[in-house]
């Protein structure tokens, strides 16, 4: 199983609520982790 999503390379029409909007859609496909990125974040994975 995969613990994590990681969303990158999104439409940013909305900039204020982009996070909360793509983890919301996510969330309807997937139950693990979703992590969706600032612009040049860096994500460390383990």
């Amino acid at each position: 199983m995969v613990k994590n999503l990681i969303l990158s390379h999104t439409i940013d029409t909305n900039l204020q609520n982009r996070k909360k909007e793509f983890t919301k859609d996510a969330k309807l496909y997937y139950n693990g982790n979703i992590i969706v990125p600032d612009d040049l974040e860096t994500i460390c994975l383990k």
